[in-house]
């Protein structure tokens, strides 16, 4: 039985528990498809899938990745402050007054229009500075980057390449379908890597200097679709799960995230009883009652209320009635033994039995990646190696020294 005394250190209540072991499994794996001299880009946005973006991403690079994706300015500039030495590029919006901030921190930046790179470079200009930047093409995602059928579209680059300012190094694009696997999906696919490949060609051919193109997404390196171009970025499956049921297993990989929480009050309730918010669930017998301090504000998804379940002392225990903002509360009566302070897995393995992010998204009707960036910042992240506590990461914060220190078994960081 998992009581309070196994609880890590300031996680009283509930925590994430990051395997930073699987996550260097997942890595070697990813490496056996890639050409060699191949760069891999590792995709750290949205704090590392919800995963936490600062260990992560130092994990990645004490294992050799120098290159690093972000969905914004913020995150970027938070990796530098914690360690991270390595390429960051930003793939979506930055406000072009952020320009020196960009060149402070030698971040890259995704220029997607010609008017974007316009207002970059009065910026650069004005500061008299230099930022680096990858162009985005869209090939058919419909979001942001240069159309590859505008008859312009060799004169914008071209414009854009000169632009003072702004020192173009890469090109890339997004595939919208290679998770997927019908026959359209497959001719849609290749339609965008043809559109990709033809454009990077005549760019190249006219002097452009787009010497690093990537459009390997995660499901693109399963089926190493055009492993050719001198960069892939790998996202969710560097977080040990596929990008869709669909998609090629080519690689075993392992999660590195589950959750955990504690019972906080057992009580017995008689038949006729009801339980929680809008009382959609009254008992039909004596019924026992464990309360876990975990709500939809932590990120659980309240669209499992009555229907999920989560595991106590390795047994199935659903959820009765609706989830509350902080708390929720579950059927252990098959668990007699169960009392306050035991350990209740939410997320994760016991007993061979397992709750996984595609079980929650199944149930959830929405998709992995998701649930795994569902739990809140007040999740404190715990991180493991050799089965243990090497690093908490509490309210998502690591504190300074962390970026200065090496990962040792044993050493805990608060």
């Amino acid at each position: 039985m998992s009581s309070q005394n196994d609880v890590p250190s300031r996680c009283n209540r509930t925590w994430l528990e990051i395997d930073l072991d699987a996550l260097n499994y997942n890595l070697q794996q990813i490496n056996t498809l890639l050409p060699k001299n191949h760069t891999l880009i590792a995709t750290v946005k949205a704090n590392a899938y919800g995963h936490g973006d600062h260990c992560i991403a130092y994990t990645l690079q004490q294992s050799g990745v120098h290159f690093f994706a972000v969905s914004n300015l913020d995150e970027a500039i938070g990796l530098r402050r914690c360690g991270i030495c390595g390429e960051i590029l930003v793939l979506g919006y930055t406000q072009p007054d952020d320009a020196p901030l960009l060149a402070g921190y030698d971040i890259i930046q995704t220029i997607y229009a010609s008017d974007c790179a316009k207002a970059f470079s009065q910026v650069c200009q004005e500061h008299n500075i230099t930022i680096r930047a990858h162009l985005k093409l869209d090939t058919g995602m419909g979001r942001i980057g240069f159309l590859y059928d505008d008859p312009n579209l060799l004169m914008q680059i071209k414009e854009t390449s000169t632009l003072p300012g702004i020192s173009v190094e890469g090109i890339f694009t997004h595939l919208s379908s290679a998770d997927m696997s019908d026959a359209e999906s497959n001719v849609y696919t290749n339609l965008q890597l043809q559109r990709f490949s033809n454009t990077v060609h005549t760019l190249r051919e006219n002097g452009v200097p787009v010497n690093f193109a990537h459009i390997q997404n995660s499901a693109g390196i399963l089926r190493r679709l055009s492993p050719e171009f001198e960069g892939s970025r790998a996202g969710i499956i560097l977080y040990g799960m596929y990008p869709s049921d669909e998609t090629e297993h080519s690689i075993p990989l392992k999660a590195l995230m589950s959750w955990k929480a504690v019972i906080s009050c057992v009580k017995e309730v008689p038949a006729g009883h009801s339980i929680s918010y809008g009382r959609h669930f009254t008992s039909e017998r004596p019924t026992r009652i464990a309360t876990i301090p975990v709500g939809y504000a932590d990120g659980y998804p309240r669209i499992l209320s009555g229907k999920g379940y989560c595991l106590v002392n390795g047994v199935k225990c659903p959820i009765l009635g609706n989830i509350c903002m902080d708390q929720m509360m579950l059927d252990i009566s098959a668990v007699p033994q169960a009392a306050p302070g035991d350990i209740v897995t939410i997320m994760g393995q016991e007993n061979n039995i397992s709750i996984t992010a595609e079980v929650l998204a199944q149930q959830s009707n929405t998709i992995n990646y998701e649930i795994t960036c569902n739990p809140s910042r007040r999740v404190p992240r715990v991180y493991l190696q050799n089965r243990k506590i090497i690093a908490t990461e509490n309210d998502a914060l690591i504190c300074a020294d962390y970026a200065a220190a090496e990962l040792r078994t044993n050493t805990q960081i608060l």
